[in-house]
């Protein structure tokens, strides 16, 4: 064959391969990746942070590659649309939105990609979509899958080095993932899980078994063996590096090369796997052409290509416009009043002042230029403004990274723990001694509940009460980068031992009957001030109510706390609104916010609201006046919700001001709620939490940035 001969073959192949059927998947793929925005966004943030899927970005050109290796083979597969197919994209959309639902991003971008392998099944029909399968196929590898096998792989991994150990007759303990020997300590943490090394493996090992076999069992076992091979090499890595620790006498020591190490000795394993695999090689020997398939018509082919993106972008898109129509719903109408001062000031139409509930900060300050800080209000307006006089729990809270305090506090709340002193004296309690631990807590519940047989304890508003002020309470993160005070840029830590360990203890009083659920919000008021339930946890703010409703003498006292725990009893956090300046009205109106806010600040005005309502006085003048006019002393335990606040903030407990915490909310609600219903166990429900809810946080950032 002559090389003018070769290269005009060469040719005549790349034009039949940019036919206008390949014209027509690009644009259907370019489409369909218009329809899933989140998922393309998502993904991409991913290649970029995580190195355990740098791989990504070489799928599109091994995909590619794949696709010429077998384009005489697509070439010759008769090309015949199954249009009928793309209904499949109904129940195939479901799934999408049930993972959309629950904020599994993993899920959105598998069954998106799922999809998309409708529409190239659709569009090419059975024939031409088998001889493509492999590159076809191969773009599942673009979605960022398997983050969550990291905690199994780390206990194998520990287990491993652990057995390892003994066979050696090396002397060593392990707890849990901590490996100590008597040179040093190990710890198996994530990085050392070999996660980064098995996702490689997995894509390289199709990749390798597509091009050197052509026999589906040799493929499957190749692929089967670039699985657990890296699995088992994990182990032995980390039992080479404890066992180099013990040799030369220095854990440090063993654990300072171990990263080198390690990718040196996965490199080793990967040219042995690749060794092992070539004796079985069938990519050799002589390959006869098949004859092309006879050109296809493009009608038919548009037509099917047409019906599966509209079938495909059917349900995303009806759910994202009805999302998008609707009212951002919120923890009450308080969030319907956010969504509606954001929609006014887009329309030039804003109010002077806002009241936003407080779990809505951090979208306040993620809408540019809607806000102007109170501070600079006060400033501008000529009025005596001093952060300093606020309650610093209160004002901290509604303050920038720089000191600039950026809304004005209201009605500000905490939490408080109520108890039914008539029922503790008939349970034999001493009516004026609550609990001031959870223990204490945990054995009063039982008295309450066998001599004076009623429920010992509920709570309102679990995810506030028992997860973010809790975690205050106890000097622990909530979120990563101080509670989010810090950036947008925040992962969830609320599912740590602390926690766990309370909402553990939690299901155990579900499970004995001396917790009662009664609801997300502040239904469970009823159940105490009905008598129903002996103890309650709730806002400051139901003081009033429970004032109104209750028929038995009740008391109010200090959140109970685990004494083990350092640094608690802490502070808790606030709830509540606060108000907020919205820009765009005409300047003299700023200056009458400004004396507004002066006459609310008034020690007088304060005292009044907060005696009047259960409210916390946001002032220390107005505390103080309220502490001099003998109200605490008439009122035993209506101070109780200011000596929470009163007490210098850390990092840690200065509040959780989160991007989407309405959303976050929610999530936690239901998986706290398969807790109670013993569906999930406290460790499993909060780990789903976290993980769903970094996903809205993930979101959150991209909107607002840090």
């Amino acid at each position: 064959m002559s090389a003018q001969t070769k290269s005009s073959g060469i040719a005549d192949e790349i034009q039949a391969l940019f036919s206008p059927v390949w014209l027509v998947l690009l644009i259907g793929v370019a489409l369909l990746l218009l329809v899933f925005p989140q998922e393309d966004q998502a993904a991409w943030q991913v290649w970029f942070d995580d190195t355990a899927y740098g791989h990504c970005f070489f799928v599109p050109a091994i995909a590619a590659f794949l696709a010429w290796e077998r384009r005489h083979d697509a070439l010759a597969a008769p090309l015949r649309p199954l249009p009928w197919l793309a209904l499949l994209a109904i129940p195939g959309g479901l799934v999408w939105f049930v993972a959309e639902r629950l904020g599994l991003m993993e899920g959105q971008q598998l069954a998106a990609m799922t999809l998309l392998q409708l529409f190239f099944l659709a569009t090419l029909g059975w024939a031409r979509y088998r001889a493509l399968s492999a590159p076809l196929l191969y773009l599942y590898f673009l979605v960022p899958f398997g983050a969550f096998l990291t905690p199994y792989l780390q206990n194998f991994t520990a287990q491993f080095t652990h057995i390892g150990l003994d066979l050696l007759g090396i002397p060593n303990y392990t707890d849990d993932l901590l490996i100590s020997i008597p040179e040093g300590q190990f710890l198996i943490a994530e990085a050392c899980a070999g996660l980064r090394f098995l996702i490689a493996s997995v894509a390289f090992g199709v990749l390798y078994a597509c091009m050197i076999y052509r026999s589906p069992t040799k493929r499957a076992l190749f692929i089967l063996a670039s699985i657990l091979i890296p699995i088992v090499a994990n182990g032995f890595r980390a039992l080479g590096i404890v066992t180099h620790g013990h040799i030369i006498g220095s854990a440090e020591a063993a654990a300072v090369d171990h990263v080198i190490y390690g990718w040196v000795f996965f490199s080793a394993v990967i040219l042995m796997l690749i060794a092992a695999g070539l004796p079985f090689r069938e990519d050799g020997g002589a390959y006869a052409v098949p004859a092309p398939a006879p050109p296809a018509r493009l009608r038919p082919l548009l037509q099917a290509a047409a019906v599966a993106v509209a079938l495909i972008a059917l349900v995303p898109m009806s759910v994202r416009i009805a999302i998008s129509a609707a009212t951002p719903q919120a923890d009450e109408a308080k969030g319907e009043t956010l969504a509606a001062g954001i929609s006014a000031f887009r329309a030039k139409e804003p109010p002077a002042i806002l009241q936003v509930f407080e779990v809505g900060t951090a979208t306040m300050m993620g809408a540019k230029g809607a806000i102007r800080p109170v501070a600079q209000v006060m400033k501008a307006g000529g009025e005596k403004f001093d952060p300093k006089v606020y309650i610093p729990a209160v004002a901290g809270y509604y303050t920038s990274s720089k000191g600039e305090m950026l809304s004005f506090p209201f009605n500000s709340s905490t939490t408080v723990f109520y108890y039914n002193k008539d029922a503790f004296k008939k349970a034999g309690l001493d009516p004026n001694k609550p609990p001031k631990t959870w223990p204490e807590l945990f054995a009063d519940a039982q008295k309450l509940k066998n001599v004076a047989h009623i429920t010992a304890f509920t709570t309102d508003w679990q995810c506030w009460v028992q997860l973010e002020s809790f975690s205050a309470w106890h000097n622990t993160l909530y979120a990563s980068k101080d509670n989010g005070f810090g950036g947008t840029d925040v992962k969830l830590l609320f599912n740590g031992p602390i926690q766990v360990r309370h909402i553990a203890n939690l299901q155990k009083m579900i499970q004995d009957g001396t917790f009662s659920y009664g609801g997300r919000k502040s239904e469970s008021q009823a159940k105490f001030y009905s008598g129903e339930c002996a103890m309650c946890m709730g806002s400051s703010s139901g003081l009033a109510v429970m004032r109104q409703m209750c028929k038995f003498q009740f008391g109010v006292a200090p959140l109970p706390y685990y004494p083990d725990v350092p640094g608690a009893p802490q502070n808790t956090i606030i709830g509540g609104a606060s108000l907020w300046v919205m820009n765009g009205r005409p300047e003299a109106e700023y200056k009458g916010v400004a004396r507004f806010f002066t006459f609310l600040s008034r020690p007088e005005i304060q005292a009044d609201w907060h005696q009047s309502t259960g409210y916390l006085p946001v002032t220390m003048a107005a505390y103080e006046l309220t502490k001099k006019s003998g109200y605490y002393e008439k009122n035993p335990g209506a101070d109780v919700s200011v000596q929470q606040m009163v007490v210098k903030v850390t990092s840690k407990s200065r509040g959780v001001r989160l991007g989407y915490m309405p959303q976050i909310r929610t999530i936690v609600d239901e998986e706290l709620e398969s807790v109670w219903a013993g569906k999930k166990t406290p460790q499993a429900a909060l780990d789903a939490a976290v993980a769903r809810g970094n996903d809205q946080l993930a979101r959150f950032q991209k909107t607002a940035g840090n």
